[in-house]
């Protein structure tokens, strides 16, 4: 069965911080990465396997690299290796202290404490997820870790985005021959504004 979005009330109930911070307590990955899929449209292992070099500045924008440089990282295809500018909602919420503690930890990994399953870190954090969603009543099976992406892409496309830069944001190849023939290279700043 295909995926479905996430409505707004769902995504409310989801992300509403009691819930997240009694999520949080017993691990931070329950609060961090619901909240970096809602806002990068990410696939959940890419963010499982962000590294604390995976957070950048570029032209003065807080980014996150989508990239296979260190060891464990893989990526679905060459699309997938992008930047992301970061929300300032994560910002605000105080993603860029998380991640500098994790590396004054020397933690190599943003999540040090998610292992993996048969080769994915995500494994743990999908089984939770579903629990999280039942627990709050949102029983739909079809309404997975995955649904932030497919929610991310609705709403880039509701807001009128160009379908490039939608296409740039989630790591999707561009078929069109003006991007495979003239180059792809889409400016920080728009996908920031985007």
């Amino acid at each position: 069965e295909a995926r479905l979005s996430l409505s707004q009330a769902d995504i409310a109930i989801l992300l509403n911080p009691t819930n997240l911070s009694a999520e949080q307590s017993k691990h931070p990955w329950r609060m961090w990465l619901p909240l970096l899929a809602r806002y990068t449209g990410a696939r959940l292992e890419e963010l499982c396997q962000l590294t604390v070099i995976d957070i950048e500045e570029i032209q003065g924008i807080a980014c996150i690299r989508i990239a296979n440089t260190s060891p464990g990282q893989q990526l679905k295809n060459e699309s997938s290796r992008r930047h992301i500018p970061m929300h300032p909602d994560l910002l605000a919420l105080g993603f860029l202290e998380y991640a500098e503690r994790q590396r004054s930890h020397t933690n190599k990994r943003i999540f040090p404490e998610l292992m993996p399953v048969r080769g994915k870190l995500g494994h743990a954090v999908s089984k939770w997820f579903t629990r999280y969603k039942n627990r709050l009543d949102i029983k739909d099976s079809r309404k997975t870790f995955h649904s932030f992406r497919h929610t991310f892409i609705d709403e880039m496309r509701d807001a009128e985005v160009p379908d490039s830069l939608i296409k740039r944001l989630v790591g999707h190849e561009d078929s069109s021959v003006t991007f495979k023939v003239y180059g792809s290279r889409i400016p920080i700043r728009a996908l920031n504004a985007a």
